[in-house]
């Protein structure tokens, strides 16, 4: 077994025997409270959990950060291959940050063993919020699109726009140009509309 395996293990939340079931004890009171009761609808839970949340937790959940890299140029926006568990704890235990992109460049295995590093540190916060990390792939661009996407936050739905209505995932840069302005054409063309509701 590998240190961070065994490192996950010591850090899981106590789990509750109930009626025969299990229940992770995430803000570690030895109760069982609606949000970590799996049997629960989801309203019912997020309704719980966002009562017990504080004002900066809930800030926190309503942000989504960049789960920064080790060791590169670019490590500060994420890219490389492995996680700065410093700055992750800190973005996760002082910030509050509960919704995260990965941008590693690793294999999936250990990206996996990454992501669960990051749920420890998650888990060990004082609901236990668990984290969803979301990836942002760019395999195939060129390095110079690729850095580019980064910079407009309207180029994030592109590569998945492109995806649907092409059915793959590599792009030639006139396409790539072709289906930005498309959809930049779309958003400003439906907010024109929006905005002239709202005004009449």
């Amino acid at each position: 077994m590998n240190t961070i395996a065994v490192v996950l293990l010591l850090v899981q939340a106590p789990v509750l025997q109930r009626d025969g079931l299990q229940f992770k004890d995430l803000n570690r009171n030895g109760v069982l409270d609606p949000y970590e009761d799996w049997r629960l609808s989801p309203e019912q839970r997020a309704r719980d959990l966002v009562a017990r949340m504080t004002l900066e937790e809930k800030a926190g959940t309503m942000m989504h950060g960049t789960v920064r890299a080790v060791g590169r140029p670019m490590a500060a926006a994420g890219m490389g291959g492995q996680y700065d568990t410093t700055s992750a704890r800190a973005l996760i235990d002082s910030v509050k940050v509960t919704n995260l992109i990965t941008r590693l460049n690793t294999d999936p295995r250990r990206l996996a063993v990454a992501n669960n590093v990051l749920q420890a540190i998650a888990e060990r916060t004082r609901l236990g919020i668990p984290l969803t990390i979301s990836t942002d792939p760019l395999e195939g661009l060129p390095r110079v699109l690729g850095a580019l996407t980064r910079v407009d936050p309207l180029t994030y739905g592109v590569d998945g726009v492109r995806g649907v209505l092409i059915g793959r995932t590599h792009f030639g840069v006139a396409l790539d140009v072709a289906v930005l302005l498309g959809v930049g054409v779309l958003f400003v063309l439906v907010g024109a509309w929006r905005f002239s509701k709202i005004e009449a």
